[in-house]
C-alpha cells in the first residue's frame, strides 16, 4: 500500500470511477450470463461481485482516514452506478472520470 501522503484524493477519485466501471460492467455480465451458466457459476460471479464490494469498503475506509475532513458526500467514490444521475457534486465528478475512463479504454483498447 502507498504511503498515505501519496494517497490524495484525486487518487482515491480515479480509482473510484473506474471500480464504478468494473462494478457496473460486472453487475451487466451477471444479468447477460446469469441464464446461460451453472448455479455453481452464478454463486461465484456473485461472490466475485461482493469481493469487490469488500475492497471498496476497504479503499473507503482508507479514504475517510486519510482524509478526515471529507463530509458524508464522498460516500459516493466507490459506490454508485454508472448509468444513474448523479446525486451530488462528487457523484457528478465521479461519473465524468468513468466516462472519461471508459472513453479512453474505448479508443485505445484496453
Amino acid at each position: 500500500m502507498k504511503r498515505k501522503d501519496e494517497r490524495t484524493m484525486e487518487k482515491y477519485m480515479k480509482a473510484g470511477a473506474k471500480i464504478r466501471l468494473f462494478k457496473t460492467l460486472g453487475t451487466r455480465v451477471f444479468v447477460d450470463v446469469g441464464n446461460l451458466i451453472k448455479a455453481a457459476d452464478r454463486q461465484k460471479l456473485t461472490k466475485a461481485l461482493s469481493i469487490i464490494d469488500e475492497i471498496c469498503s476497504h479503499a473507503e475506509d482508507n479514504m475517510f482516514r486519510d482524509h478526515p475532513q471529507l463530509t458524508h458526500e464522498y460516500t459516493k467514490v466507490f459506490y454508485g452506478a454508472t448509468d444513474n444521475p448523479p446525486t451530488n457534486s462528487v457523484d457528478e465528478q465521479i461519473l465524468r472520470l468513468a466516462k472519461e475512463t471508459s472513453d479512453t479504454i474505448t479508443s485505445e483498447g484496453i
